[in-house]
């Protein structure tokens, strides 16, 4: 729509001025555009009644619709990049403290955001650290309703997000509806304690390391890249 309106814009802007009853606006007076427009001149009134309401109707749909939205999108991008961050630093420690990790570093926990250090923290040599996180959670009810919380919270966002959100691309929606369904899912999984908590695993890994068994070493965080096109 936005770029529809733009795109003819130049049109009515041209009826204005060879619609107008003066021959040369006085903006083109002097200059090689005069005679061009004088040959143009139609005096018609039709035309620049017409011309005016279209282009004072672009004007005002810009002034009291596209700049509020484009303020409320901008606020709403932000907001929903730094409750996500928030939603990966409260669930790090969770997972940290459901490993047995009492004394969490928050230190770590900062560190950890990276996906690089998430992964080399979590797998290798060092997969006996997810182990514990998944015994963790296995064991503890509290800490599975720990993260539920955390998946809770970041459930609400991204409804949020489609409920105030018109977006323009399709694979934009598209991705947050299969984010908002995932976490749906996994906040009300019906089968077993043990395949809930593996259902878990795999899915805080694949977003916390950037790594899945389907796609391996992914390149960059596809949640925070569909926030960043709000």
């Amino acid at each position: 729509m936005k770029k529809i309106l733009l795109f003819f814009l130049p049109i009515p802007i041209l009826g204005m001025i060879l619609g107008s009853n003066d021959p040369v606006v006085s903006l083109f007076s002097g200059t090689c555009l005069e005679k061009a427009l004088y040959s143009l001149s139609s005096s018609n009134s039709i035309l620049f009644n017409l011309s005016c309401g279209y282009t004072i109707s672009v004007f005002f749909w810009y002034l009291l619709v596209e700049i509020p939205e484009s303020n409320q999108r901008g606020i709403i991008r932000d907001n929903m990049s730094q409750r996500y961050i928030s939603f990966k630093k409260s669930t790090i420690f969770n997972m940290l403290y459901a490993s047995g990790d009492v004394g969490v570093d928050y230190e770590l926990v900062d560190e950890l955001l990276d996906h690089k250090k998430f992964r080399e923290y979590f797998s290798g040599q060092n997969k006996q650290r997810w182990d514990d996180v998944l015994n963790g959670l296995d064991e503890n009810e509290r800490h599975i309703k720990d993260v539920h919380n955390d998946l809770e919270l970041l459930y609400n966002d991204v409804s949020y997000v489609l409920n105030n959100i018109r977006f323009a691309n399709k694979k934009s929606h598209s991705l947050f509806v299969d984010l908002q369904e995932n976490i749906f899912r996994l906040l009300n999984y019906n089968d077993c304690h043990y395949d809930h908590v593996r259902a878990l695993s795999n899915f805080l890994f694949t977003m916390f390391a950037l790594w899945s068994l389907v796609d391996g070493d992914m390149d960059e965080d596809v949640v925070q890249k569909m926030i960043d096109q709000i």
